[in-house]
């Protein structure tokens, strides 16, 4: 696979919208603030899946979840964004639920990466017998593996730059059609092609924290995410405090 570097001087963005907000996609809503007010390379933004009614400004696919899987969903809605002619040759593929907290552009996003995969299937499935991302990750370790490839988990909560061309190729060397709970896309991309991992400790908010609690989890931190058992009433009135500034991609 040849991978090229993109010429351009913006850093365009792919997300993957399901039906899965619990806040009415208020998760999007301040992620794109936060790309907004700190990412200075931001280009295009790509939405693929369904479309809040308050999005705006974005290139915007509507494509539906036609699996059970969830990770097969998320594989195949990356995969159509990488077939538009006007996404640049190396984006970025961020989450709904992925926040910046400090200025950086994304061409300088390492590919972080934290412990192996097995470890991390263990580790949840000890907290979590039958999870079904748990079953992913271990089919997605089993398949690495098998080709020969380093297993380091990338599937943290951060964005990862992907190459519009070698992304398709990857995910088509792999038996999702078998599979049934999937791969983990991340990891399957970056181990397969070989790619540098910086590590990283991961940052997921998914308990229930005082306001006091969550700010000093954040300090010093670049990007953090959220889970739906972090999303209390109290905690939800951090995101305007953080991001007050509602983004061009919102319909005033």
């Amino acid at each position: 696979m040849n991978l090229t570097k993109s010429t351009r001087q913006r850093t365009d963005v792919v997300y993957v919208l399901g039906r899965g907000s619990n806040w009415a996609d208020n998760e999007l809503r301040y992620s794109l603030r936060s790309l907004e007010k700190f990412m200075g390379d931001l280009g295009t933004v790509f939405v693929v899946g369904q479309r809040p009614k308050w999005l705006t400004n974005v290139v915007f696919l509507p494509f539906p979840d036609v699996h059970i899987c969830k990770e097969r969903n998320i594989m195949i809605k990356v995969a159509y964004a990488c077939g538009h002619p006007e996404l640049s040759q190396t984006f970025l593929q961020v989450h709904d639920d992925h926040f910046l907290l400090a200025p950086m552009n994304g061409a300088d996003i390492p590919n972080w990466c934290g412990g192996q995969l097995d470890q991390m299937a263990a580790s949840v499935r000890k907290k979590a017998p039958g999870n079904h991302w748990a079953d992913a990750v271990h089919n997605t370790h089993k398949a690495l593996a098998a080709r020969g490839h380093t297993t380091r988990n990338f599937d943290l909560h951060y964005p990862i730059l992907m190459d519009k061309t070698a992304y398709p190729e990857t995910m088509d060397l792999y038996d999702w059609k078998n599979t049934p709970r999937g791969f983990v896309v991340k990891s399957l991309y970056a181990n397969t092609l070989g790619l540098p991992g910086t590590y990283s400790p991961d940052l997921k908010i998914n308990t229930r924290l005082e306001l006091r609690d969550a700010v000093q989890w954040l300090k010093g931190r670049q990007w953090w995410s959220i889970g739906n058992g972090g999303l209390s009433l109290k905690f939800r009135q951090l995101f305007p405090h953080v991001y007050p500034k509602p983004s061009r991609f919102e319909i005033k």
